[in-house]
């Protein structure tokens, strides 16, 4: 697959067939692609757990439930669906449901993989922690880029990937994950990125905003004219 055909085709897959895995070798392609993403001074900070253990990915989805519930279903409705402003009106609720019960986002559980992607703020011979040239910020936007060379790997070989950053967003839940992985303090865990073969395809929406709503010509506000862009 073409790489600009592979961004466009990107999408956050959630439902995956259970008996089908992905293979080591595909497995291997997707995991050597994160080595390859840009990082400052080639500090490569990240690091990564595979697990295939159904356990772990059962203790990985409740949490993710629990906390989606508090997420979703402790907001108002009205402020909830503005995120879903692509979807018409009389459809929100129900589109909103699983997202509102938590259901959702058990989908660690079926996936086949689970990549557990891990970042550092100090590493080799930086003289104080968090500064933002090497450390702090930086090393979060590298393990993005290692985590968007994977979903891309992944998207061109027919594998599906899911995002799902809840787990390690809240710190009360954190150090349950933290422990049972074995990783080091001087580590933190970012996201669970969870791979397996889609059920089924997945439609292109929700759609973007155009260019020229994003994209300012010299300064902000007034809108970049697209030319050769093609509308997707």
């Amino acid at each position: 697959m073409d790489v600009i055909e592979a961004i466009y085709a990107r999408r956050s897959i959630r439902e995956f067939k259970e008996d089908e895995k992905v293979s080591d070798e595909n497995l291997e392609k997707i995991l050597d692609a994160a080595r390859f993403a840009p990082s400052p001074e080639n500090s490569q900070q990240w690091r990564f757990i595979i697990s295939r253990d159904d356990n772990l990915k059962k203790i990985v989805a409740d949490i993710c439930q629990e906390r989606a519930q508090d997420i979703f279903g402790g907001q108002p409705f009205e402020t909830t669906q503005e995120r879903m402003w692509y979807l018409p009106e009389k459809i929100r609720i129900r589109a909103l449901e699983t997202a509102i019960d938590g259901t959702l986002f058990r989908y660690p559980e079926k996936a086949d993989v689970l990549i557990f992607c891990c970042y550092t703020d100090c590493f080799h011979d930086i003289p104080f922690p968090d500064s933002i040239y090497v450390t702090g910020i930086s090393s979060l936007v590298s393990l993005s880029m290692a985590i968007e060379n994977m979903w891309l790997v992944a998207t061109a070989n027919g594998i599906g990937g899911g995002f799902m950053a809840i787990p390690f967003g809240d710190k009360r839940y954190a150090p349950i994950l933290t422990e049972l992985l074995g990783i080091p303090p001087s580590w933190k865990p970012l996201t669970v990125f969870c791979l397996g073969i889609p059920e089924k395809p997945r439609v292109k929406g929700p759609a973007r905003f155009p260019l020229e709503a994003v994209v300012f010509d010299e300064q902000w506000g007034r809108p970049y004219k697209p030319k050769t862009v093609a509308e997707r």
